[in-house]
């Protein structure tokens, strides 16, 4: 849900800093876009990376020279650190609506503050003449020892919490808040554009299909992507003489060799 995903991403590059720099350095971070990750001295010895338990097995049962082994634990630490410079370049870390969102995560209700409820509401223009009401509610939320915590969804969690009631008075005691954040948990955070792609990828990549390369794969879809952007139709597509007498030449070839087997 739209709650969990600013931690899962920020919780992904954490896992990976963790394997090659050094846990003070993580730790002492304001953030962990602001970690200098990149720098020798702030990373791990060679020894106390984290690889693997056959990968650290593999080396010491094998003899490698020094030039080997610098050149290896080069190439992993380059490879850490580009994919956390392309987490931190390409994910929404710093997406509002994700960060403010962790509001509606009932396990975070210590942490959080009403500045992420009055957010959605001036984001959303709603409840807006309610804002003291929620105030109250949330700061009742946050430290109401009756509330069932144990394991369930925040969306069922969320949509229960109208039914506590006062003991003594027997009035509701959470009328406003539960609203607010079955809003936040509806928002919209579909992936629906790379599902896209991977059914364009099962659509080409078929059973019928088994000798299909990665590589013949990958440029089939890069060509086709390409030209779906375009908004060229493929009936409209102009290719040139040389590549349309490859292409039969290749057809040629391959439909002599079929009838060479039988």
């Amino acid at each position: 849900m739209v709650h969990m995903i600013h931690g899962k991403l920020n919780g992904f590059l954490k896992d990976v800093m963790l394997r090659f720099v050094k846990p003070t350095v993580i730790k002492s971070s304001a953030s962990l876009k602001e970690c200098h990750y990149k720098e020798k001295n702030n990373q791990r010895s060679d020894a106390d990376l984290i690889l693997g338990h056959e990968v650290t097995d593999f080396i010491r049962c094998h003899e490698f020279s020094e030039s080997q082994l610098e050149e290896f634990y080069t190439a992993v630490r380059n490879y850490f650190m580009s994919v956390c410079s392309y987490v931190i370049a390409t994910f929404p870390l710093n997406d509002e609506v994700l960060q403010h969102a962790m509001v509606a995560d009932k396990d975070k209700r210590l942490e959080v503050n009403f500045s992420s409820v009055l957010y959605f509401v001036d984001r959303f223009k709603f409840m807006q003449d309610e804002l003291d009401d929620l105030q109250v509610e949330f700061a009742h939320y946050q430290v109401d020892d009756e509330l069932d915590m144990s394991e369930s969804t925040a969306d069922y969690f969320w949509a229960q919490l109208p039914q506590q009631k006062d003991k003594a008075t027997g009035a509701v005691k959470y009328k406003h808040l539960p609203r607010v954040m079955l809003m936040i948990l509806t928002i919209d955070h579909s992936n629906a554009q790379d599902e896209r792609i991977f059914s364009v990828v099962r659509k080409n990549a078929t059973e019928f299909r088994p000798n299909l390369s990665t590589e013949v794969l990958s440029k089939s879809l890069t060509s086709k992507l390409y030209w779906q952007e375009a908004g060229v139709p493929c009936y409209k597509r102009e290719l040139n003489r040389e590549l349309l007498q490859r292409c039969k030449k290749a057809t040629m070839e391959y439909n002599q060799s079929i009838s060479n087997k039988y």
